[in-house]
């Protein structure tokens, strides 16, 4: 079982990929406690549910950022993660709060499984790293909203 660990200032996560009876992936299952390991209260899980919802949005800036600089005439060389589109509206996140953890659950939309697959009857897998750095980039959106927000007050 393949398995990344990460945490952010209040919150450990741990990521696991579920695989079916025939051993295709299946969907990303994560286990997600305080660092401080204190029952998790429902402002937690309201918390959490707001973290999973800015999924891709720091991709999303950056892959926005790299376009400009290519439209100026840059010669922008980059990761090819940043040239798909990620984000929360491209999958299904369920939550289970377990008193010290929230079993968090994520498989891909219908119609995105659909869209990777090219129309094959074959849904397609969803990659672990994809969601893990994601949920890592998290943050990083979270800081710059928060540095957008303080130079609009100071204008």
């Amino acid at each position: 079982m393949f398995m990344v660990d990460f945490e952010t200032e209040k919150y450990e996560f741990w990521l696991y990929l579920t695989k079916d009876a025939l051993g295709r992936a299946q969907s990303i299952a994560l286990d997600v406690a305080t660092v401080e390991r204190r029952n998790l209260t429902d402002e937690d899980v309201s918390e959490l549910k707001e973290f999973f919802k800015d999924m891709g949005k720091w991709e999303a800036f950056v892959k926005a950022g790299k376009s400009l600089l290519e439209d100026l005439g840059f010669d922008v060389k980059g990761e090819k993660e940043h040239e798909k589109d990620f984000g929360f509206e491209k999958y299904d996140i369920e939550f289970e709060k377990k008193d010290d953890r929230v079993m968090v659950t994520i498989n891909l939309t219908k119609a995105e499984s659909l869209r990777r697959s090219k129309g094959d009857t074959e849904r397609a897998g969803l990659p672990i790293e994809e969601i893990s750095e994601q949920l890592k980039n998290v943050p990083k959106w979270q800081t710059l909203k928060k540095a957008i927000s303080e130079l609009k007050k100071q204008l």
